[in-house]
């Protein structure tokens, strides 16, 4: 049962009302906001927890932009997103830029009810599900919503077929499709485990999946 949608940040509250997709509120123990406590807790399959991750390029002044990749995916970010930035270094943001950028708390950020100046990048295996959960913009909240609504945050153009991203005219955000090794978000896999973003797979895999040996893990 959904819980109140008073739960959700303001900002998150009032972009989902504009839109007018619908949504389900899931009440959340703060205590247990982050992806892994979460999904144990919850009970909510890791393939259906997206998480929003903010990254900035490195500099005096870094520009920034948010990843949302599914749990059982890692964030690429020295070769795709930084490639995406057009920046020579990026890295995971600080936790306090990210609260400055976008006005939520760590654990909670989500990519609605950002302002339009920060780019978007969507990991195209997002919007596979019929269904994800998301940060509701703060702790004590998360959101379960259709993927399809990711795409009312903007006007997304696309590219023709078998290019490796699709390209927001309005607002920055990137659809990223691709292909070995070329995704934005990648799950390293052996024959019998999958590592999520939070884990650090052995260097072995992590070479044979460079070399295209191993594919996204789609698990």
């Amino acid at each position: 049962m959904s819980a109140d949608a008073d739960l959700l940040h303001p900002a998150v509250r009032a972009q989902l009302a504009e839109l007018g997709e619908p949504f389900e509120v899931m009440e959340c123990d703060p205590a247990l906001a982050d992806t892994a406590a979460f999904v144990e807790a919850y009970g909510v399959p890791l393939k259906r927890s997206a998480n929003t991750i903010v990254v900035a390029s490195k500099g005096e002044r870094p520009t920034h932009v948010v990843c949302v990749l599914l749990a059982t995916t890692s964030l690429d970010v020295n070769r795709v997103v930084r490639r995406e930035m057009g920046v020579r270094k990026a890295s995971f943001a600080a936790a306090y830029p990210v609260r400055e950028l976008t006005g939520m708390e760590i654990g909670g950020v989500t990519p609605f009810g950002l302002t339009n100046e920060l780019p978007v990048l969507v990991d195209a295996r997002v919007m596979d599900p019929d269904w994800i959960v998301l940060g509701g913009g703060n702790r004590s909240s998360k959101l379960r919503i259709h993927p399809e609504a990711l795409r009312r945050l903007s006007s997304v153009r696309s590219h023709p077929t078998g290019a490796s991203v699709r390209q927001s005219s309005s607002r920055s955000s990137r659809w990223c499709e691709g292909s070995r090794g070329g995704w934005v978000a990648r799950a390293y896999r052996s024959r019998t485990r999958c590592w999520p973003h939070w884990q650090v797979p052995p260097l072995a895999v992590v070479k044979r999946a460079r070399r295209g040996l191993i594919g996204a893990c789609r698990a």
